[in-house]
């Protein structure tokens, strides 16, 4: 027995409507902002901690930008504030509950005091935002870095970071 060609338009017409509220649904849930703080440790050459603020800024189809701003307080005692920063791109792949961020994009240190100078970088790597209670993420971020010292050879390091992060609705 055939159906009829009205009820297939109907039942096609309803199964894109439904697909169409899904897909918005899903990418809403991906428009977010992950802000807090994280200790990272940076290892190489040189191995030092870095106290920093994240900011990840999402938009619907996942892509946004990852800011991060801190300072290393070891070189406190030595007079000089080292500051280290990144600002690049990030794309979140939602995992379950949890969201995987593909970043990268320029970085620095910059010292402040007895020692003055600017070390203009790159980094790349991965971060995963874990949920832990609600609008409460665990956040890991893995980066290899590469900094350009004034009259010295490039140096690489690794810098891997643990923090909280709230995540708020944009």
């Amino acid at each position: 027995m055939s159906v009829p060609v009205a009820a297939r338009i109907r039942s096609h017409l309803l199964v894109a409507i439904f697909a169409s509220s899904c897909a918005s649904a899903t990418a809403w849930a991906q428009v977010a902002r992950f802000e807090g703080a994280s200790l990272e440790r940076f290892r190489g050459e040189y191995g030092f901690d870095a106290l920093n603020y994240r900011r990840t800024d999402l938009s619907a189809g996942g892509y946004g930008a990852d800011v991060a701003i801190g300072f290393v307080p070891e070189y406190l005692r030595a007079m000089t504030l080292l500051l280290d920063f990144d600002v690049g791109f990030a794309y979140a792949v939602p995992v379950g509950p949890a969201r995987l961020l593909l970043k990268g994009g320029p970085a620095g240190f910059l010292a402040i005091g007895e020692v003055h100078d600017v070390y203009p970088g790159l980094q790349a790597g991965v971060a995963a935002a874990v949920p832990l209670q609600r609008r409460c993420y665990a956040r890991l971020d893995l980066s290899r870095r590469i900094y350009f010292a004034p009259g010295e050879e490039s140096l690489r390091l690794w810098s891997v970071g643990i923090g909280l992060s709230a995540a708020l609705p944009r």
